[in-house]
């Protein structure tokens, strides 16, 4: 959730996302790239948990490359 006092355009912006179900990562990686679009400067870490194997796997083949 994001805290609605947090100006996103903001220079120096840090940014956590973290999904507890993430799947295959799509959320994440939206999340990611529309950030890095709104405001280039901001960094952005990106945390996801999944319990499915393959889907694990995927999502970390993913994200390693972006």
């Amino acid at each position: 959730m994001l805290s609605a006092n947090i100006e996103l355009t903001q220079k120096g912006l840090v940014v956590t996302i973290f999904d507890p179900a993430c799947g295959t990562g799509g959320m994440l990686s939206t999340a990611e790239e529309y950030l890095r679009e709104l405001n280039p400067d901001s960094q952005t870490e990106v945390f996801g948990q999944e319990l499915i194997l393959l889907c694990y796997c995927l999502i970390y083949d993913c994200l390693t490359y972006l």
